[in-house]
């Protein structure tokens, strides 16, 4: 573009703009697993016309679905769902500064040469992600079926872990274990604005244990079930490719978002036209 003739002010240029509910803490959340079973549990956000949403954390209203876990508690008793349901677990209550952990990790290698002190090209040559969470109901016996890399279900979808309770209760990790589990993680952030709630859910598709802290119970601080998951690609999982509109990629991860404080922020978009980059994506008409 050419340089204009006159500038504008700060304000008016929009550089001073402030938008609130864009800004994400505190509020309520929830860590949540499955099993990863292939194309039984396929997570991709839509189906291969781009389009069409294939799978949702949210109702077609925006609110948070109600048929995602496997496993309520009904009247202070913890229950499988007789009714058809998503399949994942609510690892429970945590720490106050207990919330799940994500970390990026990406290295790369600088070509050098002799003539300058800075690198002339890079190149990433590795790139990871690890989700860490520290459950404090290590008393569940969904946390020592995590703890032991164990399965969930079975390949049918039907629970292994047993109900808290149960008579003649017992849990451990075996000798010679074939192959380790292979889980889905999903993070749910709930977040009051003057809209009403945001909620933001990130999807992770294929993830297997990497570490586990240790354990110490005091007088006043509980034993924590501090767990640490690798994320790993996942076949089924496709996403829209950012770059050519509607046709999908494989993706590595994903985050979601919706509640009446998200709807809120919608523009009809009478002044923009549909980008080239995908769908749901705009740009101003210039």
């Amino acid at each position: 573009m050419a340089q204009p003739a006159t500038g504008t002010t700060l304000s008016a240029g929009g550089f001073l703009d402030i938008h609130k509910p864009f800004v994400e803490r505190g509020g309520a959340q929830a860590v949540l697993i499955r099993d990863n079973r292939g194309s039984a549990t396929n997570m991709s956000p839509f189906d291969s016309d781009g389009v069409t949403v294939a799978w949702s954390p949210f109702a077609q209203n925006g609110q948070v679905r109600d048929d995602l876990f496997i496993r309520r508690r009904v009247s202070g008793l913890y229950e499988y769902v007789d009714a058809a349901n998503d399949g994942w677990w609510h690892i429970g209550v945590q720490t106050e500064d207990g919330g799940a952990e994500r970390e990026p990790d990406t290295s790369s290698d600088d070509l050098m040469v002799l003539q300058s002190k800075f690198p002339i090209d890079s190149e990433t040559t590795e790139k990871k992600y690890s989700v860490k969470f520290a459950a404090l109901a290590t008393g569940d016996p969904l946390i020592h079926r995590l703890e032991s890399e164990l399965p969930l279900c079975d390949s049918a979808g039907d629970p292994l872990v047993p109900l808290p309770g149960e008579p003649d209760y017992f849990s451990g990790p075996t000798v010679d274990l074939e192959a380790t589990a292979e889980y889905q993680i999903g993070l749910l952030y709930a977040r009051r604005t003057s809209g009403g709630y945001v909620y933001r859910f990130e999807g992770y598709p294929a993830c297997k244990l990497d570490a586990q802290a240790s354990k110490k119970r005091t007088k006043t601080d509980p034993d924590t079930a501090e767990l640490t998951y690798k994320v790993l690609p996942d076949p089924y999982f496709m996403i829209p490719d950012p770059l050519a509109g509607a046709s999908l990629v494989p993706g590595y991860f994903g985050v979601w978002f919706g509640g009446p404080g998200w709807d809120a922020q919608y523009s009809d978009g009478s002044e923009l036209v549909p980008c080239r980059g995908g769908v749901g994506r705009w740009r101003p008409s210039w």
